[in-house]
């Protein structure tokens, strides 16, 4: 009877070890399995972040690209007014088939402005981004405008195949009101 109660208990115990083990087993398969789908889904998340970071990277550096594409503009068309030749000036200044659209004394409270007052003008004219517009599909002739002391001053201009200013064509001004003299 001893013996009897010897080997049952023998059995009972390698049968809670074998069970013990099987559950180990299937513990650890379960920890594998939670421990592989965190990790798939730790790279899940890793791979949005990351690309999430390198599109605000991209979009960082397209912002960057912008904000020097416009500085070499402005910079661009600062050269093209600063060397305006003084036949160009003049046409500028004084035209005598335009006579209204070169009167810039009217923006000028009645003074007749030198060059370099009105140029300062003009440089405002070439940072105004959203204004310009093509004089034709096509060309590389483009017209930049802002209003200035209740006028519409206009800048013609060419651009260089980069898109920036080579050289400035013309200035004049539009008067806002058809009536108004």
């Amino acid at each position: 009877a001893a013996e009897h109660v010897g080997e049952a208990a023998k059995g009972a115990i390698k049968g809670a070890v074998e069970g013990g083990a099987t559950a180990a087993e299937e513990g650890t398969t379960a920890a594998e399995g939670a421990a592989e789908q965190g990790a798939a889904t730790a790279a899940e998340e890793g791979t949005t972040a990351a690309e999430e970071a390198g599109q605000k990277t991209a979009e960082e550096a397209q912002e960057q690209a912008a904000r020097e594409f416009i500085e070499r503009f402005n910079a661009s068309a600062d050269k093209a007014l600063d060397s305006v030749d003084a036949n160009k000036v003049n046409h500028i200044m004084e035209n005598a088939e335009h006579p209204l659209g070169h009167n810039w004394e009217t923006i000028f409270g009645g003074q007749k402005p030198t060059w370099e007052q009105l140029k300062s003008v003009l440089k405002e004219v070439m940072r105004q981004e959203g204004s310009e517009v093509a004089k034709q599909e096509g060309s590389n002739i483009y017209i930049r405008c802002m209003e200035y002391n209740g006028r519409e001053v206009l800048v013609k201009y060419l651009k260089d195949d980069a898109g920036f200013v080579s050289r400035v064509s013309t200035a004049y001004m539009r008067f806002q009101n058809a009536g108004d003299a």
